[in-house]
C-alpha cells in the first residue's frame, strides 16, 4: 500500500471518529437537557422549586450559646466547633477517651431493658466529681440561653463546616450520667433538669436540612428516650413532647436537600474531574479529553438519581408520620448513584421508623409508671395496637409478684422492645 493510500485511510478513520464523536455528544447532551427537563417536573411534585431551597435555609453561623458551649465543653474534651489546629486536633483524641468512658457507662445501663440502675464505675465517678463545677456551668449555658446554633452553609456543599456532631452525641452522654446517677440517688428534679437540657440541647440538630445531621439528632433522641425511661417521676406532659416533632417531614427535607447539591453540582460541573494549579501541561490534556468523553454520560448518571429522589420524595411527601414502607423507595437500577442515593434514603427511612417505635415504647412505660399505685403497677393498659408500626401489637403482663413486663409482637432491627418493671417497696 503506498503512502497516499495509508494516508487516504488514515483520514477516514479520523473523520469517522469524529463525526461519531460529535454525534455521540449531541446525543447525550441531548439527553442531558431532556433530563434536565424531566428533574424539574418531577421535582415540582415535591411542591419545591430548585431554585429556593437555598432560600430556606439560609447561611448561619454559631450563636453565643454554641461559642460558649464550645468553651465549656473543651473542659470535658468535647470539641464542638471544627478547627484545624494542632491543639484542636489532640483534642479529639481526647475526645475519644472522654466518650468511650461515658458512652460505655450509658450503654450498659440503657441495655438491661429496666429502670435498676448501676453505681458509677470509678474512673467515671473521678472524672464526674472533677468537673462538678464545669458541669454546672455548661448547664447554666443551656438553662439561660436559647438553643444553640451551629454554623451552615447549605451552598458549599460538602465544604460547608457543620457542628463536630460526635460532640453533640459527647454531650448527650455526659448529661445522661449526671441524669442517671441523680436518678439512683433518688433526686428527681434534677434529673428532670437535665433532661430538660440535653432535650434543648439537641433542638439545632433537630432542624439542621443535612442528612447526617438529621441521623444524629435521632441517635441523640433515642438516647434521651432510653434515658427518660429510666427516670422516675416524670411529667405527664413528656408523653407528648417527645413525639412533638415530625422526623418524617425534616428527614424528607434533608433528603431533598441532598438531592439539591447534587443537582447544584451537576448542572454547573461540579461532578466532572477538576485540575490543580500545579497541573502540568500533558495532565491537562489528558483530563480535559477524559472530561469530553464522560461529562454527558456522568451527567446523565447524575440527573437520573435526581429524578429517582424526586419520585421517591413525591410518595413520601403524601404520608404522615408513621411507619414508612421504606423498602419500596429502594429501586435496583443499572445507575450506580441512583442505587447509592436509594440505599442511603433507605437507611433513613428505617431510621426513622425505629425512632417512632422507641417514642411508642417510651410513652408506654411513662404512661405505666405513671399509673402505679404504692409502687404497683396497673393489671392492664390500653392501646395495645400500635399506632407506629401496623405489622404488630404490644404485649403487657403482670406476675403474681407485682412485675410487670411489656413488649412488642414483631422485633424491629437494632431495637429492643422489652422493659421490665420491679415492684417498687
Amino acid at each position: 500500500m503506498s503512502k497516499a493510500r495509508l494516508l487516504r485511510a488514515l483520514s477516514r478513520v479520523v473523520t469517522g471518529f469524529t463525526i461519531l464523536y460529535i454525534s455521540s455528544f449531541m446525543i447525550c447532551s441531548g439527553w442531558v437537557w431532556y433530563q434536565r427537563g424531566a428533574v424539574n417536573r418531577s421535582w415540582a411534585q415535591t411542591e419545591l422549586p430548585l431554585e429556593n431551597f437555598s432560600h430556606r435555609f439560609p447561611p448561619t453561623k454559631p450563636n453565643q450559646t454554641a461559642l460558649q458551649l464550645q468553651e465549656i465543653g473543651k473542659r470535658f474534651d468535647l470539641m464542638f466547633i471544627r478547627t484545624q489546629t494542632q491543639q484542636d486536633r489532640n483534642l479529639i483524641e481526647s475526645m475519644l477517651r472522654t466518650t468511650r468512658l461515658v458512652g460505655d457507662y450509658v450503654q450498659s445501663q440503657v441495655q438491661k431493658n429496666s429502670s435498676e440502675l448501676d453505681p458509677l464505675p470509678p474512673a467515671l465517678q473521678q472524672f464526674m466529681a472533677s468537673h462538678q463545677a464545669d458541669l454546672q456551668a455548661l448547664k447554666h449555658v443551656l438553662e439561660a440561653n436559647p438553643a444553640p446554633v451551629w454554623e451552615m452553609d447549605l451552598a458549599l456543599a460538602e465544604q460547608a463546616e457543620t457542628p463536630n456532631l460526635l460532640a453533640c452525641r459527647g454531650l448527650a452522654s455526659l448529661l445522661a450520667v449526671d441524669i442517671l446517677e441523680n436518678t439512683r440517688q433518688g433526686k428527681h428534679q434534677e434529673a428532670l433538669r437535665s433532661f430538660e437540657l440535653s432535650w434543648k440541647a439537641n433542638e439545632s440538630l433537630r432542624n439542621r436540612p443535612e442528612l447526617i445531621s438529621q441521623l444524629i439528632a435521632v441517635a441523640v433522641d433515642n438516647l434521651n428516650l432510653d434515658i427518660l425511661a429510666r427516670m422516675e417521676q416524670v411529667p405527664v406532659e413528656w408523653q407528648q413532647r417527645i413525639a412533638a416533632h415530625n422526623y418524617h417531614t425534616s428527614i424528607a427535607v434533608a433528603i431533598e436537600a441532598e438531592t439539591w447539591m447534587l443537582y447544584e453540582r451537576t448542572k454547573s460541573g461540579e461532578i466532572v474531574l477538576r485540575g490543580t494549579e500545579a497541573e502540568t501541561p500533558t495532565n491537562k490534556l489528558f483530563r480535559s479529553t477524559v472530561v469530553a468523553l464522560t461529562e454527558p454520560y456522568v451527567k446523565t448518571l447524575m440527573l437520573n438519581a435526581v429524578e429517582a429522589q424526586c419520585r421517591t420524595l413525591a410518595v413520601a411527601r403524601n404520608r404522615g408520620n408513621y411507619w414508612f414502607d421504606w423498602k419500596g423507595t429502594v429501586s435496583h437500577s443499572r445507575n450506580p448513584v441512583s442505587n447509592l442515593y436509594a440505599v442511603n434514603g433507605a437507611s433513613a427511612w428505617r431510621t426513622m421508623n425505629r425512632h417512632l417505635m422507641q417514642v411508642e415504647k417510651t410513652q408506654k412505660i411513662l404512661s405505666i409508671k405513671a399509673q402505679a399505685l404504692d409502687g404497683y403497677f396497673p393489671k392492664m393498659i390500653s392501646g395495645i395496637e400500635s399506632s407506629a408500626n401496623p405489622n404488630g401489637k404490644w404485649n403487657y403482663e403482670v406476675a403474681p409478684d407485682g412485675t410487670a413486663k411489656l413488649s412488642f409482637s414483631q422485633e424491629v432491627e437494632f431495637l429492643p422492645l422489652k422493659f421490665t418493671f420491679k415492684p417498687r417497696t
